[in-house]
């Protein structure tokens, strides 16, 4: 009877032992798989950050693009209101002129 009952402990006891053995593993499964979403998760993270940096990057240059078209703009008119006031001032000379010399 105390052979019985020392089969039946130590067939419990092996029984835990392996329960707690698979629980270490799907708890270590468990941790890996939360780790490799993590993993995944910052790698989604550098690609959207990778892909933000690119739209930026071209919008920048866009930008830039226009801001240099703007700047010429910008040059043109100012040297055609220079010509239009060098015009106004020798339009301007010419009655003066005429009464001078009229």
């Amino acid at each position: 009877m105390k052979e019985l009952y020392e089969r039946k402990v130590l067939e419990l006891k092996t029984k835990l032992a392996a329960t707690e053995d698979i629980h270490i593993l799907e708890k270590r499964q468990k941790q890996s798989v939360t780790e490799s979403d993590r993993q995944l998760e910052v790698m989604f993270s550098c690609l959207f950050l990778h892909k933000e940096k690119e739209s930026l990057r071209e919008e920048l240059q866009a930008l830039k693009r226009e801001n240099k078209l703007l700047k010429e703009n910008n040059v043109l008119a100012n040297r055609k209101k220079e010509r239009y006031a060098c015009e106004i001032k020798r339009l301007n000379k010419v009655p003066e002129q005429m009464k001078l010399g009229g």
